[in-house]
């Protein structure tokens, strides 16, 4: 009895992890006139001329689109709605998102999707909480030097992407040697 449970108990936990990874928020913090930059990947082989949106999403639970690709080539395309930007790479498949002058009525939920009719949209990406603050414009104290409040640091998605999938394999192996010695513990 103990043999089947262990292992069906393991495998829920790993799923359990995997749509805790699958449904968290990415969270940017920006002061108004920044710029957000999002990558949204998508798989090559199966979706490289979908269609493809920004999104967003609103309290009320309503989604509205912001600009979307046509998804009719093989070559990057771009798509300009006001102060958005979407650059659809179907070679690398990546959808490349980009919000100009940033105000605090942007501060939202959005997210990247793929229309795939007559399903649903598939989400890219984590939903991407976005913070826009005000820029506070104090002075420092002497001896202190200023720069552009503009500049960023970005992290690629792939690293992150990266240190997601290294997480949940290191788990796995966690799981997989807790399996091993319990089993070698019971004498089975």
């Amino acid at each position: 009895m103990r043999k089947t449970r262990l292992p069906g108990l393991l495998w829920m936990a790993f799923i359990i992890e995997l749509r805790v990874a699958a449904t968290s928020e990415e969270v940017y913090h920006r002061t108004e006139g920044q710029t957000l930059i999002v990558e949204c990947p998508f798989t090559v082989w199966k979706y490289p001329n979908s269609r493809k949106a920004w999104q967003r999403l609103t309290d009320g639970g309503k989604v509205q689109t912001l600009a979307e690709t046509e998804g009719t080539s093989r070559n990057t395309t771009e798509i300009q709605v006001g102060k958005y930007l979407l650059q659809d790479i179907p070679i690398d498949g990546m959808l490349r998102v980009k919000m100009t002058d940033l105000r605090v009525e942007d501060s939202g939920l959005y997210q990247c999707v793929l229309y795939q009719p007559p399903k649903d949209p598939l989400v890219l990406f984590h939903p991407v909480r976005l913070v826009v603050t005000k820029a506070s414009f104090s002075s420092p104290g002497p001896g202190v030097n200023t720069t552009h409040g503009t500049d960023v640091i970005g992290v690629s998605v792939t690293g992150i992407l990266t240190i997601v999938v290294c997480g949940i394999l290191s788990k796995s192996l966690v799981f997989t040697a807790l399996l091993v010695v319990t089993q070698r513990t019971l004498g089975r």
